[in-house]
């Protein structure tokens, strides 16, 4: 007897729940999940690590664990205000779970670079605050999902 699943699944935002379903290879004589469930697939509403154990005729066992993560949910705000009060000081993705930035980009109206590193841009350029403007951004993440490019405008205002 054989199990294959996907292996790692996220649960995203506005989701209540995934199915998790197995593709076994074989005739089966019973199977059972952590969740004390009995089918070959459940559906789950939480995070974590779930085993599955399947046993054949012959008494033969094939044991599976899938692995479901936080989606890795994330914003961008449109608007900072790099004062120096501790409120939105800085631009960057704001995220929740497990949001990798890979390449972080801020272009001013001219297209001239001004902010290069995966950290939030504390608007400065040159050690000079950046005065008020409107900028582009171009942010590269991974997300247990996959990759995204995100690209749009921020303010802001001094």
């Amino acid at each position: 007897v054989s199990i294959t699943s996907s292996g790692a699944f996220a649960l995203c935002e506005g989701e209540d729940f995934i199915d998790l379903e197995l593709k076994i290879e074989g005739a089966i004589d019973s199977i059972l999940w952590s969740t004390n469930e009995t089918g070959n697939s459940i559906m789950v509403s939480d995070t974590g690590t779930y085993s599955v154990t399947v046993v054949n005729a012959d008494n033969c066992i094939a044991t599976d664990m899938v692995l479901v993560t936080d989606c890795g949910d994330f914003e961008i705000p449109n608007i900072f205000t790099p004062n120096g009060d501790g409120i939105n000081d800085t631009f960057g993705l704001i995220s929740a779970g497990t949001v990798r930035v890979l390449d972080f980009k801020v272009y001013n109206r001219w297209g001239q670079l001004v902010h290069d590193q995966t950290t939030p841009w504390d608007g400065r350029y040159n050690n000079e605050n950046h005065p008020t403007d409107v900028l582009a951004y171009r942010i590269e993440v991974e997300t247990p999902t996959g990759r995204q490019v995100l690209t749009g405008e921020v303010t802001l205002v001094r």
